[in-house]
């Protein structure tokens, strides 16, 4: 099998058409030089220099071929390298990126994307939105290589969170609804509480019972929907209430008002989750990417 360095040795050669000032511009012995180019020759059963006095040399009819396709292989590798060691610095490769739906309105995840993206143009994102239970669990079993989440207190061995943003919480309501008129919320004990559940017991239930349990009334219910969306459009059709994080105003849903809540300060923060074992360069770069951003509380 060749050797790559031999063959920088003779294109060097080539080049110059002296040995001594390829040896200078390569930095080893002119004996040195001489004698892998040599090897290169018995390597290959052809001659492919002309050896002439001081040094001088002329190249072979094989020698002019075997420079041609000598330097594509040169090139080749030197294209392999750089692509070795940029994937290693996570510029290129393909993300698999989970979301839930805050992410985006908040502007996190764009503003992420957007950092990483300057520092690897050439890198693929496919995203998809899923609550945050079921990233948790794509991510598990490496279905995924990003997470925005809602940060839980416990995670699956081997995946790992960091809080990133930070958001306060608002109270949205019908826009006839007295509360929408009101600085300082003050529940009937009849109100109905639309809550994204998700079919586990902690997550946003915790900060709905947090908030209720802080004005010293229990409401009439509490309704479990899938997403925030979901409970956007019951209290848009006037079914109840719902507590959401600051980011959801920019969805615009006709017929809801956001309150802001003066005796409740509590906020809920957004999470970026990866697999902490043998993590792919590019979710690194990506994480990385995440931690350099920086976010003011909503």
């Amino acid at each position: 099998m060749l050797d790559i360095r031999q063959l920088r040795y003779f294109l060097a050669v080539a080049d110059d058409l002296h040995f001594t000032r390829a040896s200078d511009r390569l930095h080893i012995a002119q004996s040195a030089l001489s004698t892998q180019i040599k090897q290169l020759e018995e390597q290959l059963g052809v001659r492919l220099l002309e050896r002439k006095k001081r040094a001088l040399v002329e190249l072979t009819d094989a020698g002019r071929l075997f420079a041609v396709e000598a330097r594509r292989v040169i090139e080749q590798v030197e294209r392999a390298e750089t692509v070795g060691r940029r994937a290693g610095r996570g510029e290129l490769g393909h993300i698999e990126i989970g979301y839930v739906a805050s992410a985006s309105f908040s502007g996190v995840m764009p503003s992420i994307i957007s950092t990483f993206k300057k520092r690897a143009p050439e890198a693929s994102f496919r995203l998809a939105e899923m609550e945050t239970p079921k990233q948790i669990e794509a991510l598990r079993e490496g279905r995924i290589d990003i997470a925005f989440i809602r940060p839980r207190h416990h995670y699956p061995e081997g995946i790992t969170a960091e809080v990133i943003f930070q958001e306060r919480l608002l109270l949205a309501v019908p826009k006839d609804h007295p509360l929408a008129s009101q600085d300082e919320i003050r529940l009937p004990n009849s109100e109905t509480f639309i809550v994204p559940a998700f079919d586990e017991r902690n997550g946003f239930m915790e900060y709905v019972a947090d908030f209720v349990a802080g004005t010293t009334l229990q409401p009439q219910k509490t309704l479990g929907v899938r997403d925030f969306l979901t409970a956007l459009s019951l209290v848009a059709s006037g079914s109840g209430i719902a507590l959401v994080p600051a980011s959801l105003r920019c969805v615009g849903m006709a017929n809801v008002a956001y309150c802001g809540i003066k005796s409740y300060d509590r906020t809920v923060g957004l999470a970026i989750a990866y697999r902490n074992e043998r993590p792919e360069p590019s979710a690194k770069a990506f994480v990385q990417a995440a931690r350099e951003t920086k976010f003011t509380v909503e």
